[in-house]
């Protein structure tokens, strides 16, 4: 693995093995100690050895005497063994090295499949630029998180090599800067788990950066220390420098007020803001009076007229008071503990190169505040330096940094990024996903126009505007409108070797480009979709001239159906008249055959009865002569027929009506049987 893999992977293994409840912050660098003894053993290695293999294994540079002190507590709990000349694992230390090879090969799995995005998206967002494509990945990722995601902490503090990090010399870093910017948020917005990767990767760094600072007062509170927050941070505060933006700034804040300290800003801070405000609603008002800034482009972006900018403007006040910001005045003892502002101005004004000069006049008084408040001096720790000047001005960090006479071991001005990562670091779990919105707040800032590149543009767009070749229309296009600046880092990659007197006329070619393209795109599909149809409409009426005897054939063949199924119908039809009348018949027969046996029946019965009867009436001699039983029911008889004929007279209804309800079930078994033997559905 190169070094730069290696940082990668480094990142992700130290990010996995971080414990917030760690006794120290340096213990959680243990792993990487007891890691590379493992590999070694059982040979043993000399403090300055294992930094070295840490450095080219991981690309974490863990210095010498951090190592030590790592070692001086592994040998205390009996973890390794030996002296200055030479260390190795007890058995002990060999039980407790944590598995650093495995997740070594997870994670440069994960970075390989980050760097396979990486190549497919800059061949579908940069045909037309191979060298962008035969780039480094890894190499390109690493340095984005160290110069633009997550600068390096203990830079921004000691102010060491932050100026070779800000240096922009290599063209081709400088494409890498954007086009990595642009590839990670495209992994924000869509591709979730290549940017979790990136995520892990950037706590790593965050982590590592850390280390080179004296961390043994990260437990304490920063109750007695005051943060100062620059207008610019204000805007971004405020969202009026995008949403990333905003998010990751309100959760710097939230973080640090967590932690105690105190958030405030000077009342010269406060005008400032309420300047570029009413800068910002005359621009909304008249886009021809001056170029666009980034806070006007934001306004472009959420839809606001001048009146919305005007009413923001107003509430700042009560915003500010929301969010918990104490304005405050600058304070006295200038005289005991003033810097020399004049060579501040000088000495900002060489290093930030600012285009306003009230814009350097605000960040001199900031500085010397900052200065005053700590009555001209600090010490080496953020908990007790007492103020500091929060901005994302690096260069202005920079500045500050370097001025002469100074006596502050903790920086007067840290960066947002910087101050970011040392509070997330001290207390990672109250805000885990500080880390992810940086890295996405830092993405869609290195898609922006640098100052400086963007000042040059507009000065070329002027320059063509006074020659006639652009019309007035087409300049406020190309310095005033999102498209304009989204076109022109399209153009350029935000290098500043690549404006010229030419830029204007290639963004304005792209843009006329973007916006014919859609017309373009869906001529083409209707142009398409129209040949489609001619070519299917051909192809239709061949196949009707084709087929044409054969549908004659068919139609003639369906016709010949129709009369068939028609005639079919006609019989069935018969055949349906036929049983209907047959079920007629049967029903009238069952009918008259009921009534018939029903008649027979009452005969079968009545008449023995009223034979029995007469004979009991007429009494005749040689009825006693018979047994006794035939005149007892003689006489019943005729009792019953007495019974019958009473009823009778009574209305009470004849045998006939009562044996008629036996009628109606009686014909419809013999129906249902007649039915069945004609084979009918019953």
């Amino acid at each position: 693995m190169t070094e730069h893999s290696s940082a990668l992977v480094g990142f992700a293994v130290l990010r996995a093995n971080f414990n917030a409840e760690a006794p120290s912050y340096i213990d959680n660098f243990r792993g990487f100690v007891l890691g590379v003894l493992v590999e070694e053993h059982p040979k043993r290695l000399t403090q300055d050895k294992i930094a070295a293999e840490i450095r080219e294994s991981f690309g974490i540079a863990i210095p010498d005497l951090v190592v030590g002190k790592i070692l001086k507590r592994a040998k205390r709990t009996r973890l390794i063994e030996g002296e200055p000349s030479g260390y190795s694992l007890t058995q002990d230390g060999l039980k407790a090295a944590p598995a650093i090879k495995g997740m070594r090969d997870k994670y440069l799995r994960q970075q390989n499949e980050l760097e396979d995005r990486f190549f497919e998206f800059t061949k579908a967002e940069f045909p037309l630029r191979p060298e962008l494509q035969e780039a480094p990945a890894a190499e390109d990722l690493v340095k984005y998180l160290d110069r633009i995601a997550v600068p390096v902490i203990a830079s921004a503090v000691r102010g060491r090599r932050l100026a070779d990090l800000d240096s922009r010399t290599d063209d081709q870093s400088q494409d890498s800067e954007y086009v990595v910017a642009r590839f990670v948020a495209h992994l924000h917005e869509r591709d979730s788990v290549g940017f979790s990767y990136l995520e892990e990767f950037a706590k790593g760094a965050i982590l590592a950066s850390v280390v080179t600072l004296d961390t043994s007062t990260f437990r304490n509170s920063l109750a007695t220390l005051s943060i100062y927050v620059d207008t610019p941070v204000l805007i971004d505060l405020l969202g009026y420098g995008g949403v990333p933006q905003a998010l990751a700034t309100s959760q710097l804040i939230d973080l640090a007020r967590a932690q105690g300290a105190t958030i405030c800003a000077f009342e010269h801070s406060v005008r400032e803001l309420d300047g570029v405000m009413q800068s910002a609603e005359s621009f909304s008002r008249n886009t021809q009076g001056r170029e666009a800034r980034p806070i006007d482009l934001t306004f472009q972006e959420l839809h606001w007229s001048a009146a919305d900018i005007a009413i923001g403007r107003q509430m700042i006040p009560k915003r500010l008071q929301d969010l918990g910001i104490e304005v405050r005045s600058t304070p006295d003892g200038y005289r005991a503990y003033g810097l020399d502002e004049e060579a501040l101005e000088r000495h900002l004004q060489e290093v930030v190169h600012y285009r306003h000069e009230s814009t350097r006049r605000y960040d001199v008084e900031s500085i010397s505040a900052i200065h005053r408040l700590r009555r001209g001096s600090s010490h080496g720790f953020l908990d007790r330096c007492g103020a500091v000047l929060l901005t994302n001005n690096t260069e202005l960090v920079r500045a500050s940094q370097l001025v002469e006479g100074e006596r502050h071991d903790w920086p007067l001005a840290m960066s947002d990024s910087a101050l970011a990562g040392i509070l997330w670091a001290r207390s990672p779990a109250v805000a885990q996903d500080l880390p992810r919105n940086m890295v996405v707040a830092s993405a869609y800032a290195g898609m922006q126009p640098e100052a400086h590149l963007w000042a040059r543009y507009v000065d070329e767009v002027k320059t063509l505007e006074s020659r006639g070749e652009v019309s007035a229309d087409e300049a406020v296009v190309l310095r005033a409108t999102v498209a304009g600046k989204n076109a022109l880092m399209e153009e350029t990659l935000g290098l500043d070797a690549r404006v010229n007197s030419d830029s204007p006329l290639a963004v304005l070619q792209r843009l006329r480009t973007e916006i014919e393209e859609p017309f373009h795109r869906e001529l083409i599909v209707r142009e398409g979709e129209e040949a489609a149809a001619s070519a299917s409409a051909d192809s239709a009426a061949a196949a009707w001239l084709e087929n044409e005897g054969e549908i004659t054939r068919i139609s003639a063949e369906l016709d010949e159906q129709r009369e068939e199924a028609q005639r079919l119908s006609s019989q069935l039809e018969s055949l349906r008249d036929i049983e209907r009348n047959r079920r007629t018949n049967i029903e009238a027969f069952a009918h008259r055959r009921a009534a018939l046996l029903i008649k027979v029946a009452l005969w079968v019965i009545v008449a023995p009865l009223v034979s029995l009867a007469g004979l009991k009436l007429i009494d005749p001699p040689w009825l006693a002569q018979l047994s006794p039983i035939v005149g007892w029911l003689a006489g019943a008889c005729a009792a019953l027929v007495a019974i019958f004929a009473i009823l009778d007279s009574l209305g009470q209804g004849t045998v006939t009506q009562w044996l008629k309800s036996l009628e109606r079930p009686l014909a419809d078994r013999i129906r249902r049987k007649a039915l069945s033997r004609a084979g009918l559905e019953v």
